[in-house]
């Protein structure tokens, strides 16, 4: 699958890191049209620009923005599954 790739880029048969630290596969993409307000959240306090969206990774405006000059190392991808699968044990802990 793909990794720091723009939405738009996404095909079946790509990966994507869940909230809860899985990997799951795109079965089928589906454009819809959406007339609605979209915000561009810049996160601030941390060096990694990422937040959970609908229960997957999604980059911030900045991090949207820098796809095109980082391309994260498999051991990246790993390394982001297990702090995924980390804070969704913490969290069903709590």
């Amino acid at each position: 699958g793909n990794v720091g790739v723009c939405a738009s880029q996404l095909k079946s048969g790509d990966t994507l890191l869940a909230a809860n630290g899985s990997l799951l596969e795109i079965s089928e993409i589906t454009r819809i049209e959406y007339n609605k307000t979209v915000y561009n959240l810049i996160l601030s306090g941390c060096d990694k620009h990422y937040l959970v969206a609908n229960g997957f990774y999604a980059g911030d405006f900045l991090e949207q923005n820098e796809i095109d000059r980082y391309k994260p190392t498999s051991a990246d991808i790993e390394y982001a599954a297990q702090v995924a699968r980390e804070f969704a044990h913490l969290k069903e802990a709590s």
